[in-house]
């Protein structure tokens, strides 16, 4: 499939789901993973919903983009390798753009595919720092841009006895009530950390820390 094809496809697709949403409310959306994600400073787009019904199914969807410029001058090296960065004048930057969908195929179901977009353009093609002075940079392959899916699966709820909890309208959570004692089981694909280890200082460096090294100090 083409990028222009790819393109024109969820262009159509994210239009779909806007004209179908019905709902007035407006929720922040948060920018990382999903509902694990601590909140970041988002504001809701006013006027612009973000859940409703789509062919008779609860359906929401969110968005984010995270552009992340760095730059540093010359400076005096005393030793200068391949794996070294360069002490050269430099300019580094990423740019992502994810989109979130859902849908509630079952009372206690639920589909999410996140297709994401990245560029970028590391320091010293990633070499030469211990802890990277951005984490995003690991998604980047270059000037042109890459799009990929970076999510893609089905959650399965079953509550138990226990009281009632309402997890709110945000990226991969369509508004669920569920019990405090339930299962849930997620297939397909996703990251580890979307569900386990989930720091609240250094998970996502999109609305937490962006140095790599960052990630690595916050599990000792």
């Amino acid at each position: 499939m083409t990028r222009k094809l790819y393109l024109t496809l969820l262009s159509m697709l994210f239009g779909a789901l806007i004209s179908g949403v019905t709902s007035p409310s407006v929720f922040a959306q948060r920018a990382g993973s999903g509902v694990d994600q601590i909140a970041s400073d988002d504001q809701p787009i006013q006027g612009l919903p973000t859940e409703g019904e789509l062919f008779g199914l609860p359906v929401n969807v969110h968005g984010q983009t995270t552009y992340i410029n760095q730059r540093y001058n010359n400076f005096t090296s005393s030793y200068s390798g391949i794996n070294s960065l360069s002490a050269q004048k430099a300019m580094s930057y990423t740019w992502s753009g994810t989109l979130f969908f859902g849908a509630r195929i079952l009372p206690d179901t639920d589909i999410y595919f996140n297709p994401e977009v990245v560029s970028g353009v590391p320091f010293s093609g990633l070499t030469g720092l211990g802890g990277f002075s951005n984490g995003e940079a690991t998604k980047a392959n270059g000037a042109q841009a890459k799009f990929y899916s970076a999510r893609a699966f089905v959650r399965q709820t079953i509550n138990q006895d226990g009281d009632k909890v309402v997890l709110e309208n945000e990226a991969n959570q369509i508004t669920q009530t569920v019990s405090s004692n339930r299962f849930v089981i997620t297939g397909g694909q996703f990251a580890t950390l979307d569900i386990f280890d989930d720091s609240k200082y250094a998970k996502d460096p999109r609305v937490q820390f962006m140095n790599w090294g960052q990630y690595d100090i916050s599990r000792l």
